[in-house]
């Protein structure tokens, strides 16, 4: 299919290319409008020719449809998954398990920045993660943590050993003050958690 939608974009920048120089010729007026009117004269005469518009149009409404599957179809498959429950059928947005894999890896302090882009098939779900690491980091060790948790975070949400097949692509390393990172997540852990009252000292 994609060999098939490579020869539908190539097909389609020819005839734009074409549409357009023809457009632009006539505008400039290095075509005549006899020069038009004998062509258009042989093409509705001549059955070769024809032979060759009608295959052009051919072409033209095929290439419609694969744009259409690629653009629209294929887009609107790929931005849900779906499993079915006992009581009936569930579809999850991938855009929301984006966000959700977004704020998990956005917890762990060596971490400064993060894109996610999730994609579904009948083979699992394929995760493609772009990283901005901060200094003095060791790169496989965080990688395969990251990796592990957007695997494990994944199963859990969904509910279902789906396979989840995660990329990893660090951008960047840029320095950052880990350690004020992570105090901001130690504080935030700390007001979720319920204070307990104090009562005083008992002998």
């Amino acid at each position: 299919m994609k060999y098939f939608t490579r020869i539908a974009v190539l097909f389609h920048v020819t005839l734009t290319l074409f549409v357009c120089c023809f457009l632009t010729f006539f505008a400039l007026q290095f075509l005549s409008l006899t020069d038009v009117e004998s062509f258009l004269t042989i093409a509705y005469t001549d059955a070769s020719l024809k032979n060759i518009i009608l295959s052009i149009a051919g072409l033209m409404f095929l290439m419609n449809f694969v744009f259409f599957k690629m653009f629209f179809v294929s887009n609107y498959g790929d931005k849900i998954i779906a499993f079915d429950n006992p009581a009936g059928r569930v579809s999850v947005s991938l855009v929301a398990l984006e966000e959700m894999i977004k704020r998990k890896v956005m917890q762990m302090p060596e971490i400064k920045d993060v894109k996610v882009s999730l994609s579904a098939s009948k083979k699992g779900l394929y995760v493609k993660v772009r990283l901005i690491l901060s200094s003095e980091v060791n790169i496989p060790e965080i990688t395969s943590k990251v990796q592990d948790k957007i695997t494990r975070k994944v199963q859990n949400t969904i509910g279902i050993e789906e396979q989840v097949n995660v990329a990893i692509y660090v951008g960047k390393i840029v320095p950052e003050k880990m350690k004020e990172k992570r105090q901001i997540i130690q504080q935030e852990e700390e007001k979720k958690e319920v204070n307990v009252p104090f009562e005083g000292y008992r002998a």
